[in-house]
């Protein structure tokens, strides 16, 4: 940890006195953290395409927890050894922890509040939507469904995952490294990921469009009509 703090300094020792390292520090992590929320702001409003959204959120995302990282370890390092050894290791999962408690914890809590406003969300009309929510027959069956989800799947996920290795255990060891890869393989790219791939694949586009599914692009380019 050390060693890592070290080489994130560097930066931060050209200034030698302690308050100009303290006041850049904090402008850093300022300046940072605006452009973290401009960046969330635009992945979510921006009507670029899906790769250049894409690289904004590996760059600024990856390279801004950094930032925010070097910028606090600094801060920390400025500390006498008693505070810097007792601060440090909150200083790892500082950042981390503010961003989320920023983009997921706080739209939580206004998520929460505005359901007690109107449709505009400009005046209060207290618990009329949750009335609204639990007498509608539809969105009693949604929730249930939702409810069951919840429960069922991941319960079932990890009995059905438990067996499966207690199964494989018991397997002769030639048969056990076969098994286990087999089980694992479809872990190789997760889920998400997956769809997102096949969803590209099979993509259509009305005739006389340019197909960018990949099954539709072949079948349009011997001549047959694409797959709806």
């Amino acid at each position: 940890m050390a060693h890592i703090s070290s080489k994130n300094n560097r930066f931060f020792e050209i200034f030698a006195v302690t308050h100009v390292r303290m006041l850049v520090s904090l402008i850093v992590s300022a300046v940072t953290f605006i452009v973290l929320r401009w960046s969330f702001i635009y992945m979510r409003d921006s009507e670029a395409s899906k790769f250049l959204i894409g690289i904004v959120a590996l760059i600024v995302g990856v390279g801004g927890v950094w930032v925010l990282y070097a910028a606090t370890d600094n801060l920390a390092g400025i500390l006498p050894i008693c505070f810097r050894d007792t601060l440090r290791p909150f200083v790892f999962v500082g950042p981390a922890i503010v961003i989320l408690l920023f983009y997921i914890v706080f739209p939580a809590i206004r998520t929460i509040f505005l359901s007690f406003m109107n449709r505009t969300s400009t005046e209060f009309v207290g618990l009329r939507n949750y009335a609204s929510v639990f007498t509608d027959p539809e969105m009693l069956v949604i929730l249930r469904d939702t409810l069951l989800w919840v429960l069922v799947v991941p319960f079932s996920a990890v009995a059905l995952g438990l067996i499966i290795a207690v199964m494989a255990d018991r397997l002769k060891p030639a048969t056990e490294k076969i098994v286990k890869s087999l089980i694992f393989l479809p872990m190789a790219i997760s889920f998400f990921g997956a769809s997102v791939i096949w969803r590209f694949v099979y993509f259509y586009q009305p005739a006389g469009y340019e197909q960018i599914g990949l099954l539709n692009a072949i079948i349009t380019f011997f001549g047959g009509e694409p797959l709806a």
